[in-house]
């Protein structure tokens, strides 16, 4: 997945596109024109839930808030329709469970959408949906941890001194003259965006892999192709 310097971008991990673990290989290329009209359905509903992402000062457009909950509540209302079971829940809720995990990323931080076991008043197994806390793009050599953003702007708290300073690149790096991460421009953009793609994979990785344990427990099996 590449990470790219907008404002504010919306990834969606899904596992809609994916194929049953029993499935024979002569079924594979049936698949993969099935995998472009999903990859389509899914562009589509993405593309409509970052119109409802945003919700700008209307006086200046200067300051925003994310409506996550409104986001993900499109998203999902265009892929049922993309697969025509707007009228269906038992296939949305069947649709949902090939979808671990949802994220949404800002400036400064991301946040994942996923499922836990719940139960419902008849004590069955269901799952129930919750956001994650923010997750910041840091950086840890020890001395410093950088806090980045999809700019210049960052944010460096010096571990001894518990103290924490904030301001662009080019101010911060004459107060940190020994600071390999803000050396030069260079040095600063491959620190910044390895971060920024670590940080979300890593948590990607451990909320699929959570979702994987308790996917078995419903007797769903998959594998991404």
């Amino acid at each position: 997945m590449k990470i790219t310097d907008y404002a504010t971008i919306f990834f969606v991990i899904l596992v809609c596109i994916v194929v049953r673990s029993d499935i024979r290989s002569y079924e594979m290329e049936c698949l993969q024109n099935k995998k472009v009209q999903y990859n389509n359905k899914i562009d589509t509903a993405v593309d409509d839930a970052v119109n409802e992402l945003l919700d700008y000062d209307s006086a200046q457009r200067t300051t925003y808030q994310l409506n996550k909950d409104l986001c993900v509540q499109k998203f999902y209302q265009s892929l049922y329709a993309a697969f025509g079971i707007l009228d269906d829940v038992s296939l949305q809720v069947a649709l949902k469970s090939y979808i671990p995990i949802l994220v949404i990323t800002d400036q400064d931080g991301f946040y994942i959408h996923y499922k836990n076991i719940d139960h419902t008043k008849q004590g069955e197994k269901c799952f129930s949906e919750q956001w994650s806390e923010r997750f910041p793009y840091t950086y840890h050599d020890g001395t410093y941890i950088y806090s980045f953003t999809y700019g210049s702007y960052l944010s460096i708290y010096e571990i001894p001194s518990n103290k924490r300073v904030e301001g662009e690149w080019s101010d911060l790096r004459e107060q940190f003259p020994m600071s390999q991460v803000l050396s030069t421009w260079d040095q600063f953009e491959y620190y910044r965006r390895s971060s920024i793609v670590n940080a979300i994979e890593e948590k990607m990785n451990y909320y699929i892999n959570s979702y994987n344990e308790i996917a078995k427990q419903f007797g769903i099996s998959y594998q991404f192709f």
